[in-house]
């Protein structure tokens, strides 16, 4: 009964050690994705990244825009 036990419990740790480094490979992924895909818009746009002000906008206001603040 011992190697059932023994058994059962290297099969499991071996499901969850290969689903954490799943976990961490798709993470991974998905953050160089976001960033890939982020960074071809803003070249599409003609923008760099530099031209972003964290949380502001840079674009110059139009008439009806209200002031910021």
């Amino acid at each position: 009964m011992d190697d059932f036990f023994e058994f059962l419990f290297s099969w499991a740790t071996e499901i969850l050690s290969g689903a954490l480094a799943l976990s961490v490979l798709c993470g991974v992924w998905s953050q160089w994705r976001r960033h890939h895909h982020r960074r071809k818009a803003f070249e599409l746009m003609g923008l760099s990244q530099k031209h972003l002000v964290r949380g502001k906008s840079t674009a110059p206001l139009r008439e009806n825009d209200p002031p910021a603040g």
